[in-house]
């Protein structure tokens, strides 16, 4: 048996592997939302950016993920020791932007700004 099939035999793995071609289309457009609603209202939990970024029938299970994502990438970093009760009573982590990703995001701007006009053509 060779290593994929033993993942794909596993029932929790191939249920996962469903859910996320699922999802795939939107992930990119909700890890932009996440780190959009974290650059507006600055350091959140899972839960507060779903609140925030994507309203009440967005359930955290679906933007955790996309979190984990942006840590993983380098976007986004908890912050050292603060943690805030989520809706279910229970302590979570707090995330902001990493160092790295306040420099994109400056150098995004600082290149918009700098740009030089379109050129228009003439006949």
């Amino acid at each position: 048996m060779s290593k994929s099939d033993k993942l794909s035999s596993s029932g929790k793995r191939k249920t996962s592997a469903l859910a996320l071609m699922k999802i795939q289309p939107k992930v990119g457009t909700m890890r932009r939302i996440v780190l959009d609603t974290i650059r507006e209202f600055g350091p959140l939990t899972a839960d507060e950016i779903t609140k925030h970024g994507f309203g009440p029938n967005k359930h955290p299970y679906t933007v955790r993920p996309r979190v984990t994502e942006l840590v993983d990438e380098g976007w986004l970093e908890p912050e050292p020791e603060t943690y805030r009760t989520n809706r279910g009573g229970s302590p979570e982590m707090v995330f902001k932007l990493t160092l790295l990703a306040r420099w994109r995001d400056n150098t995004i701007k600082s290149i918009k700004k700098n740009a030089a006009p379109a050129v228009q053509l003439v006949e």
